[in-house]
């Protein structure tokens, strides 16, 4: 049997599988990943939800470093060592 012969089979034998019991795994015959109905929407909103946390709390620490530093040189100079081991980073 060759090699087209036994996707074509695996691929039908997957198909069934999925038409027996709909919410099961299926598995891709080519690089043998699996597959889950609705895997794909709920992994978006995963990485949606974490993204809208994260922002918040950036947001809440901006607003509390704002609180206890305010305007003037020493948060200018708090914001600089912050900013510059990025900086080197990108230099080397």
């Amino acid at each position: 049997m060759g090699a087209a012969a036994v996707a074509a089979q695996a691929l039908h034998l997957g198909a069934a599988r999925a038409r027996d019991n709909p919410g099961a795994a299926r598995t891709l015959p080519a690089a043998g990943l699996r597959c889950y109905p609705g895997s794909m929407l709920r992994s978006v909103a995963t990485v949606g939800a974490w993204t809208m946390a994260s922002r918040i709390l950036g947001f809440a620490r901006d607003m509390l470093i704002a609180a206890k530093l305010g305007a003037g040189p020493i948060s200018d100079a708090f914001f600089v060592a912050l900013r510059l081991p990025n900086l080197f980073r990108q230099l080397f």
